[in-house]
């Protein structure tokens, strides 16, 4: 009898397992969501504005360059201020500054002539320079048309400003 009831036992589950509503099956997940970003022109910032300005190196040879109203100076394609490029930036030449005898007031001899430093540092155009010697290993120029003995030497003291001496 137990087989029987057994056997009883199981065909009713069967049956009303039948008989059960079936679950409908879940919905299917969502599409991914897909955002899109469609850039149509990259704009590079506006490059910096200045004046052209040509600096005359100590190599006798002029850089170009611009002069914003601020002062600041803007080198490259890109315009970077020199400022933000030091101390990794050095210009070709030598220069004399930190140098002691600019700074003393005694006279510098050149040529076996002795020259007195007057006024204050200028700029000046390559184009009017003629490289004459050198002092200190530093280079001297003349204006062009300066007969010799020249009156007045010129001693760069950075790229772009020259220090004037006169002969006494």
């Amino acid at each position: 009898m137990r087989i029987a009831t057994l056997i009883t036992v199981v065909l009713a589950a069967t049956a009303c397992s039948r008989f059960r509503p079936r679950q409908p099956p879940p919905p299917p997940p969502p599409p991914p969501r897909v955002d899109t970003v469609t850039i149509v022109r990259e704009v590079p910032p506006p490059l910096p504005q200045g004046t052209a300005v040509e600096i005359c190196l100590s190599t006798g040879y002029p850089m170009r360059a611009l002069l914003t109203a601020t002062g600041d100076t803007l080198v490259g394609p890109t315009r970077i201020s020199i400022d933000s490029l030091r101390p990794g930036l050095d210009f070709a030449g030598t220069y004399a500054h930190g140098r002691a005898w600019l700074t003393a007031t005694r006279p510098i001899v050149f040529e076996r002539r002795n020259y007195d430093r007057i006024g204050q540092p200028i700029t000046l155009r390559c184009d009017d320079l003629k490289a004459i010697g050198q002092y200190d290993d530093v280079p001297v120029f003349a204006m062009l048309d300066a007969p010799s003995p020249v009156e007045f030497i010129y001693v760069p003291i950075r790229p772009g400003l020259f220090q004037v001496y006169r002969r006494r």
